[in-house]
């Protein structure tokens, strides 16, 4: 048995955590909209106007902050005025981010921002800056959060006399596959003018990059440096996305699990505070936040050629709280993040098909993290027994068993514990600092084996366990066992 301990301070307080970095991501890509969000009014699975009644159902369980749409890749391909209008009227497309598919436009802008009211989250609409124009751009906000122009009344003839207020747009995406930095920043200053003019309270996400990535053919500099020095303080939020990949979904090996783990420590707390210095050196004192509007674990085998639904197993399910318990250690720094994506594709929380549905363990990470949503983030001290990566031996950097998080919730605390040893319990000495625990409540996510997934068959093998925490006083002992993610409610004084 291995031992470790937490010390939390309460009255070392980092910063709130936004709760837009609990945010989602959704995009028409094989079987993400249609199917696993829309099904049409005639479908004879249970819906809402169309939107699947129990991904909503779902989706309001765990209170959804921001969700961000429609792309991702095809937003670079996608002209809005095709998806608004009468349904039956609406073209149809070759759908260019899957192949020999098409696109038939039923779920356009006005079904995103209802889903969005349905589950309670605020919209974040993803602009075109390859085949539309600026002056386009500034028309789809004017259609959004104007009463009073043309494209504001074609929202009002479409059936929603009322604005929908949308006050986050980002401004392309991975731009950097497509232009030089001068020629995005360029783009993005026009596309910000023009949407601005017609809202100037609309916040704007700069298409940004991963500091360690070099795309072709202009990778001799920093393309994300290059962007932030032309556009400076020109934007509220900066994009970065982040994919990790290490062995395949349900058959890796232990090494693989481990390297996942320690890549996700070394590449992530790099990338954040290399952007930091960046965003902090060129905007002019302005806090413009990180938006890892793209983030998640994408398996091999699943890119866009073929069918993106993957297993989720439990090890992704530890991967999310763990990252998580790092964006906690910036809340001034990360001011949104969204899973890629939430149903049917990659990382997701939900899998469908046809009229079954299933939540993956990942889902429940989300679920158990909701008391984190706007708490205060403390300052921890984690001791833990370590280990190396074992795919990169000539990393020394050591990585702690023991992933950890806490913040002020309400009158007490959350702490989020997940011991990342695959074969032995971690005996946890939790330590709060000048504080006292009067109980609360215990919640587990396990499974026998790490490589284990929810399915239609067994939808609940993996599921959260809840227990009445009976423990009074500022220092106890949790166990904690092997793969596991333990989440603390605790009631203090």
């Amino acid at each position: 048995m291995a031992v470790g301990k937490i010390s939390i301070y309460p009255d070392r307080v980092r910063g709130l955590i936004d709760p837009k970095v609990y945010g989602h991501f959704i995009e028409h890509l094989w079987t993400c909209i249609y199917d696993g969000i829309w099904v049409g009014l005639d479908s004879e699975i249970s819906n809402i106007q169309g939107i699947r009644r129990d991904v909503v159902e779902a989706l309001r369980r765990i209170e959804p902050p921001i969700i961000r749409w429609p792309g991702g890749y095809f937003a670079e391909l996608y002209n809005w005025v095709d998806g608004v209008g009468p349904r039956e009227s609406r073209p149809v497309r070759v759908c260019p981010t899957q192949p020999n598919g098409v696109e038939t436009n039923q779920f356009g802008t006005d079904e995103f921002i209802r889903l969005c009211r349905l589950v309670g989250a605020e919209p974040n609409i993803c602009v075109n800056t390859s085949i539309i124009t600026p002056r386009e751009a500034g028309f789809w906000v004017e259609y959004c959060n104007r009463r009073d122009t043309d494209y504001a009344k074609l929202r009002v003839r479409n059936g929603n006399p009322e604005p929908y207020n949308v006050k986050y747009w980002s401004i392309g995406n991975e731009c950097y596959f497509m232009y030089p930095p001068v020629d995005y920043a360029t783009r993005y200053l026009n596309w910000r003018h023009f949407m601005r003019n017609a809202d100037p309270t609309i916040e704007c996400i700069a298409c940004g990059i991963e500091p360690i990535y070099h795309p072709k053919p202009w990778a001799l500099g920093d393309w994300g440096e290059e962007v932030v020095k032309m556009i400076q303080s020109e934007m509220e939020y900066y994009s970065v996305h982040v994919y990790f990949s290490s062995g395949s979904e349900d058959k890796f090996s232990d090494e693989e699990y481990y390297h996942l783990f320690a890549a996700l420590e070394n590449r992530l707390t790099s990338s954040i505070n290399r952007v930091i210095g960046i965003l902090d050196y060129y905007t002019q004192g302005k806090n413009v936040k990180i938006a890892l509007d793209e983030w998640g674990v994408w398996h091999p085998g699943h890119d866009m050629k073929g069918n993106m639904t993957q297993k989720c197993t439990l090890r992704d399910a530890l991967f999310t709280a763990c990252f998580f318990n790092i964006l906690h250690r910036y809340p001034s720094k990360i001011g949104m993040a969204n899973v890629a994506q939430t149903v049917n594709v990659c990382h997701s929380l939900i899998i469908t098909d046809g009229g079954r549905m299933f939540l993956t363990p990942t889902y429940h990470v989300f679920d158990l993290y909701r008391g984190f949503k706007g708490s205060q983030s403390l300052e921890i001290k984690i001791e833990s027994e370590t280990f190396k990566d074992p795919l990169h031996r000539y990393t020394e950097r050591k990585i702690p068993h023991l992933s950890a998080s806490a913040a002020k919730s309400g009158n007490g605390l959350i702490v989020s514990l997940v011991n990342l040893n695959l074969d032995e319990e971690i005996d946890c000495e939790v330590e709060l600092r000048g504080s006292e625990v009067i109980g609360g409540v215990r919640r587990i996510l396990t499974s026998r084996d790490v490589r284990d997934v929810n399915s239609f068959e067994t939808p609940n093998r993996i599921m959260p366990k809840e227990e009445e925490v009976k423990i009074r006083g500022e220092k106890f002992t949790e166990k904690l066992y092997p793969h596991t993610l333990t989440v603390l409610e605790l009631k203090t004084h």
